[in-house]
């Protein structure tokens, strides 16, 4: 059952934010994909990790490297926000394709 009180206390910055991390396995290049400060992203993990109970990531000497459940969220927080992209930014109506 969808728990929608929960949902509304998750921001979606913080969504886009391990999106971006995911991707980048950098905090540095994801604030820039995000535009937003590298503390801004450090701030959001720290959100993060407390909403999912575990740090998704550990620093290496090659960047950061995405827990066991980082790399579980991943394909789903993608497919998550594809459709929420999809929501937002609907295709224009086509009255000529009806």
């Amino acid at each position: 059952m969808l728990d929608i009180a929960k949902l509304s206390r998750v921001k979606l910055s913080l969504l886009t934010t391990l999106e971006a991390l995911l991707q980048e396995r950098n905090a540095v290049r994801a604030a820039a994909r995000l535009r937003i400060s590298q503390s801004a992203v450090s701030k959001n993990l720290a959100q993060l990790r407390v909403l999912f109970d575990d740090p998704l990531f550990h620093r290496t000497a090659h960047g950061l490297t995405p827990t066991p459940l980082a790399r579980k969220l991943e394909g789903p927080l993608s497919e998550a926000l594809f459709q929420l992209d999809s929501l937002l930014n609907p295709d224009e109506f086509d009255a000529e394709s009806f």
